[in-house]
């Protein structure tokens, strides 16, 4: 790692400051045109605008590209792409679309996993991991591992793939056994 010592305002080192570069990434949508109906932020501007595809579809190797290509322009280093537990239809989109990209090698990508679509309790505020929740949970992991994580472009920190969990602070219930089975079958 690259580090230089900082000096506190008299020059005393004050240790070592790690300059290691960091990675950035963004939130990958797969549910365009779907979800335009909702509104977007560049429609509520004066003039408003539309974003600067149009109203695109993320299921379009073409939409694909050119927004790995921005991305790989303006140093956004991976996608945390979302995906659904019981959505089939939206987490299609990224194998059959996002993955076809020809630039594809320009950027990482790594699952987002939607817990909200686990559960989530909006009244209570919390994701309650019972067994079927666990279970279907550890099973979407491994399912994921099979199907992403040797991809050459899957985002993998110190060796190790990452899946982002959506809604972390609302889990309740078996959570913690869960990821810990998953973590075992994925061993």
């Amino acid at each position: 790692a690259l580090g230089f010592t900082a000096c506190d305002e008299r020059g005393v080192a004050a240790g070592r400051i790690q300059t290691d570069r960091y990675i950035v990434g963004a939130y990958y949508y797969t549910w365009y045109p779907d979800n335009f109906g909702q509104g977007y932020l560049r429609r509520r501007l004066v003039p408003p605008q539309v974003p600067a595809l149009g109203i695109y579809k993320s299921a379009d190797v073409a939409t694909a590209e050119q927004h790995i290509a921005w991305a790989s322009r303006y140093g956004v280093d991976f996608f945390a792409v979302g995906w659904w537990p019981g959505r089939e239809k939206q987490n299609q989109v990224l194998p059959r679309h996002f993955l076809k990209a020809r630039n594809i090698g320009d950027v990482k990508f790594c699952i987002f996993y939607e817990t909200w679509w686990l559960g989530f309790f909006p009244e209570r505020g919390m994701t309650i991991f019972d067994v079927q929740k666990a279970d279907r949970f550890v099973a979407d992991m491994v399912s994921i591992a099979e199907k992403y994580f040797r991809h050459p472009s899957y985002l993998a920190v110190g060796g190790r793939p990452v899946v982002i969990l959506y809604l972390g602070r609302t889990f309740t219930g078996g959570f913690e056994v869960a990821i810990e089975r998953a973590r075992r079958e994925l061993r």
